[in-house]
């Protein structure tokens, strides 16, 4: 028999999940051991007799070498990333006078959030209940979809650089507009300043043209 709170607990569990995709591993930690005890009854009752510690063993130490042999690198990790994150553009802002607050793609707010030389506060990221909450997704929204409010927005919350993908709707926008100025671009990112945001002179482009090595 399982306990009330185990059952009510299993219930929030299934309930967060359901609502948000990173609660599953809270969900599959608490359904997990419940499981195991539902199953427990219908298993063979367990017998030391049988048990071969030695094939365990040797079982064990080949997952181990496997996993060791497959393990990427960091470089290979940082090149990974490098393909689909903004690491060039970061290190650009870190060297250069960027002007905050900045806007930023919901894809990249968690990597902008562990990135070591990202000094300011992101726009949005992963946790879109709070923004949700907030009224600042259905905000970044309408700015990522280039609304008719999108210049609203943009002066709503002081935006006065952006970060965004290079494919994206509001880089085009901003590209046609003279208070704009895009002072950085790679294959995976660019970056737009206000023209009026820094009192003194504005970075000239700097255009990373050189592939991911």
């Amino acid at each position: 028999h399982f306990r009330l709170e185990s059952i009510l607990l299993l219930l929030f569990a299934i309930d967060a999940g359901f609502l948000h995709l990173r609660f599953i591993p809270f969900l599959m930690l608490i359904l997990v051991p419940l499981l195991a005890k539902l199953i427990a009854k219908w298993a063979p009752p367990y017998e030391p007799s049988v048990d071969h510690f030695a094939v365990n063993a040797v079982l064990i130490v080949m997952i181990a070498v496997v996993v060791v042999l497959f393990m990427p690198s960091r470089k290979k990790l940082e090149k990974a990333v490098s393909y689909s994150d903004p690491v060039k553009a970061i290190k650009y802002m870190d060297q250069h006078t960027i002007p905050g607050p900045t806007f930023n793609q919901y894809g990249w707010g968690g990597y902008l959030i562990y990135t070591p030389n990202y000094h300011r506060k992101v726009f949005i990221d992963g946790r879109a209940d709070f923004y949700e909450y907030a009224g600042v997704l259905s905000d970044y929204l309408d700015m990522k979809a280039v609304k008719p409010d999108t210049l609203f927005l943009l002066r709503k919350y002081h935006i006065q650089s952006c970060l965004l993908y290079q494919d994206a709707p509001l880089r085009t926008m901003l590209a046609a507009l003279r208070g704009w100025k895009e002072v950085y671009k790679d294959k995976v990112a660019a970056i737009y300043v206000r023209r009026q945001a820094q009192s003194s002179p504005q970075p000239s482009l700097h255009t990373q043209q050189q592939g991911h090595n």
